[in-house]
């Protein structure tokens, strides 16, 4: 994938294939599957400098319970901004990670 557009397609076509549809449960009880969707180095997609806003333009709110979406991005004036948007309980920070 290179683009958020591309992120984008994948995770609507996995709430539709999953019949979530951005609710916070399941209709009539029905057990779903746990679906954790990973964006991964966000900040070296064709159209980071737009990110905050493409995701805050198609990422729900709210997403079903047994759906998870992780982000990693390097800290940036983008995190920032996603950060002014999202609730601070959307956040957790890993430290940098070494190997000696």
């Amino acid at each position: 994938m290179q683009t958020l557009a591309d992120y984008e397609r994948t995770l609507h076509a996995l709430l539709a294939a999953d019949g979530s549809s951005g609710g916070s449960g399941s209709p009539g009880g029905a057990v779903r599957r746990r679906i954790t969707f990973i964006m991964d180095g966000i900040d070296h997609l064709d159209d980071y400098s737009d990110c905050c806003d493409l995701l805050v333009s198609w990422l729900p709110s709210q997403l079903p319970l047994n759906i998870k979406v992780i982000l990693t991005l390097r800290n940036s004036d983008q995190l920032d901004l996603l950060r002014s948007r999202l609730p601070e309980s959307a956040f957790h920070q890993v430290q940098h990670f070494s190997i000696k």
